[in-house]
């Protein structure tokens, strides 16, 4: 079976007005109540109840669930019905669908201090290996949560000594998922 590539047009909030065939062709059309209630169109602008090809994506270009027709607002649903978000985060509305990632970012500094001849050239390097720092993070996502413990690390790398260079940080990353 042959798949399609389908691409999104997006209003300038982030909504989904089309859904377009890999040609350009308009597959479906989408419209919006102020609150965020989905109006499903085929091409030719004919009403029909749910979305023609399955595209989750909708207001603001928020996921929606399938089963419930809420809208994921990143820690609260968000109900286009009822124009609000639902007290309470996604994780304890829907027992706990959402992962949590936890990532241990291992950041340490080199810095050399080079010695030079009378023309320039070097003839001795030394090189220290600062003590490693080690951090973890949580986020919603494995990339956020690395990058978040990354950030911190930078924050606790120590300092070279005087008259010596940072050669960059090197980083060792590593996450998993700890809830779900």
């Amino acid at each position: 079976m042959a798949t399609q590539n389908l691409y999104l047009s997006v209003d300038n909030e982030g909504s989904v007005v089309a859904v377009l065939g890999s040609n350009g062709e308009v597959l479906e059309r989408r419209s919006y109540s102020a609150a965020g209630v989905a109006t499903y169109m085929l091409p030719d602008g004919t009403v029909v109840p749910s979305s023609p090809t399955g595209i989750d994506i909708g207001y603001h270009g928020n996921p929606i669930d399938e089963v419930t027709g809420l809208s994921s607002n990143k820690d609260a649903w968000y109900s286009p019905v009822l124009g609000t978000n639902l007290g309470g985060s996604q994780t304890a509305m829907r027992g706990n669908n959402r992962p949590t990632f936890e990532a241990t970012c291992i950041m340490s500094q080199a810095c050399e201090k080079h010695e030079k001849d009378c023309n320039g050239n070097i003839i001795r390097i030394d090189r220290l290996i600062l003590p490693q720092v080690e951090v973890t993070a949580t986020a919603d996502s494995s990339k956020g949560a690395e990058a978040l413990a990354k950030e911190k690390s930078m924050t606790m790398l120590p300092m070279c000594p005087d008259g010596y260079t940072a050669k960059g940080p090197t980083s060792f990353v590593t996450s998993r998922i700890i809830g779900q």
